[in-house]
């Protein structure tokens, strides 16, 4: 899905909810097949370098969840939404999680992941959170790039 106009100052973000939740609604499939195929795959990565883990788990976005983001409106102008094509833009459509049963594993855990896929970008929320002197589910949240999944 693409918007080729610039959505006036009286955008209708309702009818847009309604309309990219359709679109994504019709691939979703394919990013809940991404997930659990991400998932098999790393499951078998761990697996061969012999690293236990307590869980992995796999999930694509919701429905509501992909248009309330979509939704979200542009920092630069509030009568906008922050995404044009929300399909191309929104990067988290597809994700894995890895629970470890020690935070001693996390980094063999993560030499698998950077060698077996392509990282483009890594958030790691425990600094995040110790920068923000927070309390907090602790992450490292990685983003692949799927191939155009």
């Amino acid at each position: 899905m693409e918007v080729h106009s610039t959505p006036s100052s009286d955008f209708d973000f309702e009818t847009y909810r309604q309309r990219i939740e359709g679109e994504y609604q019709k691939v979703r499939p394919i990013y809940e097949a991404y997930a659990e195929l991400t998932k098999h795959l790393l499951r078998e990565a761990l697996d061969a370098h012999s690293i236990k883990v307590a869980s992995i788990e796999a999930r694509a976005k919701s429905v509501s969840s992909f248009g309330k983001k979509a939704c979200t409106r542009s920092a630069s102008d509030p009568n906008q939404p922050r995404y044009l094509n929300p399909l191309a833009e929104i990067t988290d459509l597809a994700g894995v999680r890895v629970i470890a049963f020690f935070p001693r594993t996390l980094h063999d855990i993560d030499q698998v992941i950077n060698t077996e896929f392509y990282v483009f970008e890594r958030i790691d929320k425990a600094d995040l959170l110790k920068k923000e002197e927070r309390l907090g589910y602790q992450s490292v949240s990685r983003f692949k790039n799927s191939g155009g999944a």
